[in-house]
């Protein structure tokens, strides 16, 4: 599935591919959080989230060290 967002801070138009897995994910996330279309998907600090340590940085770490340990087995 190919769908295309608008960075906020630069106006451009950015497409990108999702997996009918990774779809269907969001999906059930947008109906349990009740968002609507003008929601962001993930709420950050500035846009009224709790704050936890779980940040930008942390999940990146985690995602690098997953896709390497995967990758190098």
């Amino acid at each position: 599935m190919r769908t295309n967002v608008v960075q906020q801070k630069t106006g451009s138009l950015v497409q990108f591919e999702i997996t009918p897995n990774t779809g269907e994910s969001i999906l059930a996330w947008v109906k349990k959080a009740e968002l609507k279309a003008s929601d962001y998907l993930f709420k950050s600090l500035i846009h009224g989230a709790e704050p936890n340590n779980f940040d930008r940085n942390t999940y990146i770490s985690g995602l690098q060290t997953w896709t390497r340990e995967r990758v190098n087995s």
